[in-house]
């Protein structure tokens, strides 16, 4: 086939129609689910991050942290103190977690372990979703802890019928799968499927479907926004998942139910709560033949146990509104925190030279150093030294502006002591950065996180080298006009 004078091939025509087709279903989709938000939710103005939280205050008198893995440790970011509630704008303010759950994939240092029972010691009500995240609070702290529900399953089935949007399909097996391959819900679900006479209805997270059986009919479902998928579990024969909340709703909506391998142990967990422990497949499984799930028996569990959830949650808010909160210190665990300080040049590597031998050019073509104490203390005492930079022209050193980075955002320190998103801030409008010299401390920051202080060198350019820069602009610009004139 012909195109623009070149061949194009007809597997990269079908790849760029299923593409295109997959951009435009994510479209679909993406506005089913904001119009959902928008319809159901109340929320602040702001969308506020860890960082945001250290240096803006919403202004709530109570703070709750709820479900799903909010207290798991990143490798590259750590610990979300937001998720916590572990941030400065929640201090000295009522704290409670509801249903919190963690990841154990990512192995945690005595450090972190350390941060973690912190961070916990100063939530007021505790309660977490798993059993294992109990007993491992409890075993190594004093700290008391209990499980409870997930949120979903604090609603009776009722109330989601009411925002279910039903499907036109009937007789099926629904199958959601996430994150893992998940060979064995895929397999039991087609063997399911052809033994009982149904077709397939997939709503899993994948743009295409990775059903590849000519003997059994499938539908996949990608464009579907919240109401659409609650539908299809709703009046599902089956469901064939490896998704903690599909199990949670698979569970609430009383289907035969059958989870697939799954990293972590979250979704293992559920069916031993509710006593379907052989729900949880493999590919030796043998699903035809297991019985029905006896959901007379697993109501009696739910009603029991959403009574224990919901009087844990109503409990604590009615405490907290009624008691005074006790004050307490955390200057001392901030005033701890150690940062990098790192001297960055502010001049590109053409101009300007570095007495330092492990130094780095930056993408701007900027220098940067480290100082030789990578962990200096948030105390105020961390003294600003003289610059390794020597420019090659005609520049004068004035001092350093002070640059931190609490976790993703970088922030400059102003005049008044105060801090501003590096983004947003504007010289004209804001109050000036602080100008630094050398031998001055770096101020203490009273904040929960210290990712770096950069020390951004000030130069000031001297009469001669005033001057050649005015000459270069005058010869562009007389070379502009004749330009323009020719």
């Amino acid at each position: 086939m012909q195109a623009g004078g070149g061949i194009v091939s007809t597997t990269t025509l079908t790849n760029y129609n299923k593409y295109k087709t997959a951009y435009e279903e994510r479209e679909i989709r993406y506005d089913k689910f904001q119009n959902f938000i928008n319809n159901n939710y109340i929320k602040t103005d702001i969308c506020y991050n860890s960082d945001l939280l250290e240096v803006m205050d919403p202004g709530f008198d109570c703070y709750i942290c709820a479900t799903d893995v909010i207290w798991r440790k990143t490798r590259k970011w750590g610990f979300d103190r937001g998720f916590f509630l572990a941030s400065t704008c929640m201090e000295n303010k009522w704290k409670i977690a509801y249903s919190a759950s963690r990841n154990t994939k990512v192995e945690s240092t005595e450090e972190d372990t350390k941060l973690f029972f912190h961070y916990l010691d100063d939530i007021d009500y505790i309660s977490v979703r798993e059993e294992n995240l109990k007993n491992y609070i409890t075993e190594n702290s004093n700290i008391k802890a209990t499980t409870v529900l997930d949120p979903v399953l604090l609603h009776e089935k009722e109330f989601y019928k009411n925002i279910i949007e039903k499907p036109k399909e009937k007789n099926y097996v629904c199958i959601y799968y996430v994150e893992e391959r998940a060979a064995d819900t895929l397999t039991q679900g087609i063997e399911y499927a052809k033994k009982h006479h149904l077709k397939i209805i997939e709503i899993s997270d994948d743009t295409t479907s990775r059903i590849n059986d000519p003997d059994i009919e499938v539908e996949f479902k990608y464009a579907i926004g919240v109401e659409e998928w609650l539908g299809y579990l709703y009046y599902a024969d089956a469901i064939f998942t490896n998704s903690f909340h599909c199990c949670c709703f698979g569970i609430l909506f009383e289907r035969e139910l059958f989870a697939g391998y799954r990293e972590e142990d979250k979704v293992e967990n559920i069916l031993k709560l509710f006593g379907i422990n052989e729900r949880y497949i493999n590919q030796n499984t043998d699903v035809n033949k297991l019985k029905p799930i006896d959901y007379k028996k697993v109501g009696k569990k739910l009603k029991d146990l959403r009574k224990h959830s919901s009087e844990f949650i109503l409990n604590a808010i009615k405490e907290v509104s009624q008691k005074t909160k006790k004050k307490k210190d955390y200057e001392t665990f901030k005033k701890n925190l150690t940062y990098p300080l790192i001297y960055n040049s502010n001049l590109k590597n053409d101009i300007i030279s570095c007495q330092k031998k492990e130094f780095q050019v930056l993408k701007s073509n900027v220098l940067e150093y480290y100082s030789k104490n990578l962990k200096n203390k948030n105390d105020g005492n961390t003294i600003l030294e003289k610059t390794a930079f020597t420019p090659k022209k005609n520049y004068k050193f004035l001092g350093y502006y002070l640059r931190f980075r609490i976790d993703n955002y970088s922030f400059w320190y102003l005049k008044d002591n105060s801090l501003k998103h590096t983004e947003i801030y504007n010289k004209k409008n804001d109050t000036p950065r602080k100008l630094f010299k050398v031998g001055d401390h770096v101020p203490y920051l009273p904040y929960n996180k210290i990712a770096s202080v950069v020390a951004v060198a000030v130069w000031k350019t001297t009469t001669i080298e005033k001057i050649k820069v005015k000459a270069h602009r005058a010869i562009k610009k007389v070379e502009r006009i004749l330009k323009e004139k020719k």
